[in-house]
């Protein structure tokens, strides 16, 4: 057999009939019967919306979605968020990892171990432990962070803070991994969305929306040391590294 891969992901969500990008979305978690082997009496289980696991949603990146929870089971409950491990041989899914509220983004270390979720609703970032596949702790961030890129050396993790429509926040938080904290904030531009880091880790680039720009800051002195006019409402952003 291949070598065995897993590639993670977030799970995303998207509506059937979608009014204008916004959404409302009815989350009834309530005892059902089920049974998953045929022949075999049914089980009193709890579920969402009678299904167990509960429904899938998917919708693009910046939509809004209202999600109305009316609880009736016997004890109190809550609604996870989480994050999703595919094995790339099968295409299937092998675990599921609730980490928190809204999981938009990835960002891996280089060596592999660890994973950084951002939870834009929450102002967190989510610490997975890819070996244990278990949510290992969360570090405070600015508002509403997007995109998260480790550098090189697995020393920083960069997250974007892109903050709301009504207020845009303009903010990159600095992670220290070993200490798993941020230890500085640079200031880029409004509605700073995407990251990239160069092949050496000494600049990072940041799209910021509103501005439509990229500022570019050094990675020793945490300095904005450019900033490019681009076009209208860049979003995302990668580097190729360099071809030897």
């Amino acid at each position: 057999m291949g070598e065995r891969r897993a590639l993670w992901s977030r799970v995303c969500c998207r509506s059937a009939q979608p009014p204008a990008g916004r959404y409302v979305v009815s989350c009834l978690p309530r005892p059902t019967s089920r049974s998953s082997v045929p022949l075999v009496p049914k089980t009193r289980v709890w579920s969402y919306n009678g299904s167990v696991p509960g429904l899938e949603l998917r919708f693009k990146q910046g939509d809004r979605l209202t999600v109305d929870v009316e609880n009736r089971l016997p004890q109190e409950t809550t609604v996870h968020w989480s994050l999703s491990v595919i094995d790339t041989n099968s295409l299937a899914e092998v675990v599921r990892i609730p980490v928190g509220k809204t999981p938009v983004q990835v960002g891996f270390t280089p060596d592999g171990g660890r994973v950084y979720v951002s939870l834009r609703d929450e102002n967190r970032i989510a610490v997975v432990d890819t070996a244990t596949r278990t949510m290992v702790g969360t570090i405070d961030v600015g508002r509403n962070p997007v995109q998260v890129h480790a550098t090189p050396n697995g020393q920083f993790v960069y997250v974007a803070n892109q903050g709301t429509d009504a207020e845009p926040a303009d903010t990159v938080s600095v992670i220290d991994t070993a200490a798993g904290s941020v230890v500085d904030t640079i200031r880029t531009g409004r509605r700073a969305h995407g990251v990239g880091v160069s092949d050496d880790g000494a600049f990072v680039f940041v799209t910021n929306i509103v501005d439509d720009t990229v500022s570019v800051f050094d990675a020793m002195t945490l300095k904005v040391v450019a900033t490019f006019a681009v076009g209208r409402g860049p979003n995302g952003i990668t580097h190729r590294p360099t071809q030897g």
